[in-house]
């Protein structure tokens, strides 16, 4: 788990060294991905990361559509400075990891989590509002679209 959270860091890191937008967004997609792994091992709940997952990568999908519509000649040029960095804090992972399992470790989480945990039972309100408003706004959005029988922007140039 230390060693997702440290990659979760260093991925981080990266953001500020990358340029391009479509660089960027396969970095957004890896922290998706890291994240969703430390809410599984968390909170044991696999059905709970997937779906994390699966909102995450739709909505990539529609900023990728957007990103590569406005800038898609645009060439991904290498940063030296940005492939040292990233050569060491791969040798710091490698030596954190090392060091890390020499250590004795707490003892483990429990291996079933109750669905209670996953809410509080103080915002159960708000997360029933939360929950209306969306599907309000996916019927709200299937109907415009639906009628005017186009996609929401126009790809015609």
């Amino acid at each position: 788990m230390m060693s997702l959270i440290f990659v979760s860091l260093m991925n981080s890191a990266l953001y500020f060294l990358s340029s391009h937008p479509i660089a960027l967004t396969g970095l957004i997609l890896t922290q998706a991905l890291i994240t969703c792994g430390l809410a599984w091992i968390t909170l044991s709940l696999s059905w709970f990361s997937y779906i994390l997952f699966l909102i995450f990568l739709g909505g990539l999908m529609v900023l990728f559509v957007y990103i590569t519509s406005l800038a898609s000649n645009e060439m991904m040029k290498t940063n030296p400075r940005a492939s040292s960095v990233l050569i060491v804090m791969v040798m710091i992972l490698m030596w954190a990891s090392s060091s890390w399992s020499e250590m004795t470790m707490s003892p483990p989480l429990e291996t079933t989590a109750p669905l209670s945990h996953l809410f509080s039972h103080q915002m159960v309100a708000l997360t029933a509002g939360v929950m209306t408003f969306l599907l309000l706004t996916l019927v709200v959005i299937v109907k415009i679209t639906s009628a005017l029988n186009t996609p929401l922007k126009n790809f015609i140039f």
